[in-house]
């Protein structure tokens, strides 16, 4: 694997390796570094910087160490929300890089990440050795999928076994989720840090806006079940695709809760920007949306429940509380 590959793609078992064989220690260059990394992953912007290329060994070591660090220094901060958040931001870094990469490169990232595809079609003009189309197996692209409404199985084309036609951007972006899964689930980083570490997180802690941890209680009578997920979810600190966001906002802008408040629950969100988040709302209640039906959240993947209200505005808990139960009785007494 071409050296740089190991900078741009810190999390592949060979980088590790590689930084491994180098014996990476805690410098204050390399301290300061990784500190940078991840006030730039968890911070407001949530976006961490390019490294420069020109394949110098001196370099790639300094990006692995700067990921190492930053892992320990996320680990120490002890909060799931920061995990979450430094696993997006670290997925579409590699993104951005993945989007540029031959059919080759694709393949030594994918296969370590455990994902398999096909080139079809034509070659492109734009990418070296590269293709504009693509095939997956099923369960690889099931695994991966981002889960909005574009990437449901429905709306591909399967065949034998394999998800075919897909464009090179929606490759990319089922490899950027099976990356932001892989250093979720490696993280916190287990064991006993340098105390040089742990300034770090204490330091770099007091930096970070107050809003961004807290979660709000907004009270949620009688919301659907489908709202409630969607905003345990959030409050969980998941990644919760853009769909269940939008129908979020429409539901509560359409139950009168004000866009601050609306705004404050996304702060959670892992790749929460305040400033996108607000418009966003804003471009809601201005355009007056009209809320989902249950079948279109049914069909976006968000329904949860059989509670036959046909509107999620429609919903009342005595009433349709019922249904949810007698269904919940139902299938039980069909297993």
């Amino acid at each position: 694997m071409e050296i740089e590959m190991h900078a741009k793609y810190p999390f592949l078992s060979d980088s590790k390796q590689f930084a491994s064989s180098k014996n990476i220690g805690f410098s204050d260059l390399y301290l300061e570094a990784g500190a940078k990394r991840a006030l730039a992953a968890i911070g407001e912007r949530g976006e961490i910087p390019k490294f420069a290329p020109g394949g110098l060994e001196s370099v790639v070591v300094g990006e692995l160490a700067a990921y190492t660090i930053c892992r320990m220094i996320v680990s120490t901060l002890a909060n799931r929300y920061y995990i979450n958040r430094l696993a997006v931001a670290e997925s579409k870094r590699a993104r951005g890089y993945l989007d540029y990469e031959s059919d080759e490169n694709l393949r030594v990232v994918a296969v370590d990440l455990g994902v398999g595809f096909e080139a079809q079609g034509p070659a492109s003009g734009t990418y070296s050795k590269g293709h504009e189309s693509f095939r997956m197996p099923l369960h690889d692209y099931v695994r991966f999928c981002p889960k909005t409404a574009d990437y449901r199985l429905v709306r591909q084309d399967v065949a034998h076994g394999f998800v075919s036609g897909l464009k090179r951007e929606r490759l990319t972006r089922v490899l950027e989720e099976a990356i932001r899964k892989r250093i979720e689930s490696g993280m916190p980083v287990r064991g006993e840090f340098p105390q040089q570490i742990v300034r770090l997180a204490q330091k770099l802690k007091k930096l970070l806006p107050v809003q961004q941890v807290e979660v709000v209680k907004i009270p949620i009578g009688n919301y659907p079940p489908c709202i409630k997920k969607i905003i345990s979810d959030l409050a969980a600190s998941v990644n919760v695709p853009h769909t269940s966001r939008w129908a979020l906002a429409v539901y509560l802008v359409s139950a009168g809760v004000t866009t601050e408040d609306i705004v404050k629950l996304f702060t959670t969100a892992p790749d929460f920007n305040e400033q996108t988040t607000r418009y966003q709302v804003e471009h809601v209640r201005s355009k007056a949306y009209r809320m989902p039906s249950c079948a279109s959240m049914d069909s976006w993947g968000i329904c949860i429940a059989s509670c036959r209200c046909f509107n999620p505005l429609k919903f009342d808990l005595r009433v349709h509380g019922r249904n949810i139960r007698q269904h919940e009785e139902e299938s039980g007494k069909g297993d």
